[in-house]
């Protein structure tokens, strides 16, 4: 009986730790040279995602920091809103891009990795 109730926490604690841990986002590295600032609450984030999904796979990423997770970022970079990309030159672009717009802007900003 004891081996059933250990076994029970061990699941329930891997079900709540995987809850809370984050996904990971497949237009993410760290190393990239444009820090994309996003919720996972706003509306114009979750509509641009596949746009950045999508990019992902031709090579494009940015360095994506949750502004939820984070809240000084929003003073550190002087944040009016997301989303929002800034390049390490300082250019940024806020709000929805379209999907040839951002291709270039990221490439235009050493953000095609691979």
């Amino acid at each position: 009986m004891k081996y059933y109730a250990a076994a029970a926490v061990v699941v329930l604690g891997v079900l709540l730790l995987g809850a809370a841990l984050p996904t990971p986002l497949a237009y993410h590295d760290a190393a990239s040279p444009v820090k994309y600032f996003y919720s996972p609450s706003c509306a114009a984030c979750l509509a641009v995602k596949p746009t950045l999904e999508k990019l992902a796979a031709e090579g494009y990423f940015v360095n994506a920091l949750d502004v939820l997770r984070n809240e000084s970022l929003w003073e550190e970079y002087s944040l009016e809103g997301t989303p929002t990309w800034l390049a390490a030159n300082g250019d940024r672009i806020i709000g929805v891009q379209g999907e040839a717009r951002l291709r270039e802007w990221l490439y235009a900003h050493g953000a095609k990795l691979k």
